[in-house]
């Protein structure tokens, strides 16, 4: 039986994951665990027949802005089991939980983080994208990086409310609550440095303490190639992988023609609960940009089926009673809509017009 937590057990709560993963949570995921017991309601718990808590798992709810829409998201995180209660299908209990809480709750799509064996038949499957680029000091070393400086930025110090804004313009974002935004860039050991140029703001990036990766890099006028360059410098840095986001597309093409090697990879596991919600966003975010193949298909979801209809660029998706037109699994319709270069829409002309979705998601929101 699972038991809802309030702020009374937070501690507990922390002390259990901290047991179960070896890790110290509120230094880990300060946005969460550290001095907020109002997430304690997040959680849901499992305690032994001696009122020890033995397991708990997370659920927190998120707002993922897309262009002019907004998705109710839910990440689902520190899914914790101690030692000794392991093989018991507590994970299993907490599993099925945490998405009939989202069900419930009216989630549109649902994140975790995690190995895809262990999650994958929850309904979690890897997928969005982002490009990671590898940068070396030989290639920084040919951009003119003269007036470029850098500050790690302080909790709650000055220009927080220069990178709010800064992050507040992106057409894809998880919403951030402007109290815990400094423990939000701070989360899974990364730390915010301000970007000046001749002493004045033009963005911020987000690198990692122990890796060298740029996890999240917003700049207001200046060049990307050139604020990394100058990092790379200021770091002494022999190479640094940069984060892009795919809806970040002047970027992209600035760090395509610069980098030295790049590679796309999965943004994280998703999990889509309103499949109507979540298609016609996406589609009506990538009809801003790119124009859309007029068209209707029957997409079948495991037993379910949603019409997609497109014409002149505006989009609707409404469940459908319809003979699918083609049927897919739900991993295998998660792959179709939001990874690219996959197998499952070369026999259908329309789904390769329309997908992939570019869905992605900043380390720093994960959960």
């Amino acid at each position: 039986m699972l038991t809802t937590g309030e702020e009374k057990d937070y501690k507990r709560i922390i002390r259990m994951i901290n047991k179960a993963f070896r890790s110290c949570f509120p230094l880990l995921l300060p946005k969460v665990y550290r001095n907020r017991p109002e997430y304690a309601v997040c959680h849901r718990y499992a305690q032994d027949d001696k009122g020890r808590m033995i397991a708990a798992t997370a659920v927190i709810p998120m707002t993922l802005h897309v262009g002019d829409r907004a998705l109710k998201c839910a990440g689902v995180g520190s899914v914790a089991t101690l030692k000794k209660a392991r093989g018991k299908g507590l994970m299993n209990e907490m599993l099925l939980d945490a998405v009939k809480i989202g069900t419930d709750s009216g989630v549109q799509l649902m994140m975790l983080g995690g190995k895809r064996l262990r999650y994958e038949r929850y309904g979690f499957v890897p997928s969005g994208f982002h490009t990671e680029f590898k940068v070396t000091d030989h290639a920084a070393t040919r951009r003119k990086t003269d007036g470029y400086s850098f500050l790690k930025l302080k909790k709650n110090g000055g220009y927080l409310e220069n990178i709010i804004r800064s992050h507040d313009t992106l057409e894809m974002r998880a919403e951030r609550e402007k109290d815990n935004f400094s423990d939000i860039l701070s989360s899974y050991f990364n730390t915010a440095y301000v970007v000046l140029k001749d002493g004045e703001y033009c963005g911020y990036l987000v690198k990692n303490i122990f890796g060298k990766t740029i996890e999240e890099i917003v700049l207001d006028g200046a060049e990307i190639t050139d604020v990394v360059s100058a990092f790379v410098k200021f770091k002494r840095l022999k190479n640094v992988n940069v984060v892009v986001s795919p809806c970040r597309e002047k970027d992209t093409r600035e760090m395509y023609a610069f980098a030295d090697a790049f590679k796309q990879q999965e943004s994280i596991s998703f999990n889509v609960l309103d499949y109507p919600a979540v298609i016609e966003t996406m589609l009506v975010y990538k009809a801003k940009s790119v124009p859309l193949t007029d068209g209707e298909f029957n997409l079948g979801v495991d037993e379910n089926t949603y019409k997609i209809s497109v014409k002149s660029n505006t989009v609707a998706v409404t469940p459908s009673k319809d003979l699918p037109d083609a049927v897919f699994t739900k991993s295998q319709a998660t792959i179709l809509m939001f990874f690219p270069n996959n197998i499952y829409a070369e026999q259908y002309p329309l789904l390769k017009a329309w997908f992939p979705l570019p869905l992605y998601i900043s380390a720093v929101d994960k959960v």
